[in-house]
């Protein structure tokens, strides 16, 4: 039996390999290693990833949430669903990006974080 839809406890796992840190100033690509932004697209793409890898779906009955990628882009993060994006609620995100906000990348904080 099937028992990813009716569990909630699912794990995520953080990017593999470990990340790269470095700072993309606003998250566009005018860096080797940076990825400019597609929110509005992530967003869907992350959804359909939820559906097919059959992860539970019932984030998508909070309201409201968000598509946060694991990491910024603008520490070197990209828009690649399957390793570098997870669903979370709206008051979730904001500590996620709050943590982000205090992390420094080469020698600058992340000041670009905002909705990562």
């Amino acid at each position: 039996m099937d028992t990813r839809q009716s569990n909630p406890r699912v794990n995520v796992p953080f990017p593999q390999p470990p990340p790269i840190f470095q700072y993309c100033s606003g998250g566009i690509a005018t860096a080797i290693g940076c990825t400019a932004r597609k929110q509005k697209k992530f967003a869907t793409e992350l959804q359909a990833y939820y559906v097919t890898a059959g992860y539970p779906l019932t984030i998508f009955r909070t309201s409201p949430i968000e598509a946060h990628h694991i990491q910024p882009l603008c520490a070197g993060g990209n828009n690649v669903v399957a390793t570098n994006g997870v669903y979370l609620a709206k008051s979730v995100h904001t500590k996620f990006t709050t943590w982000w906000k205090s992390v420094i990348v080469g020698g600058s904080t992340l000041l670009c974080v905002s909705d990562d």
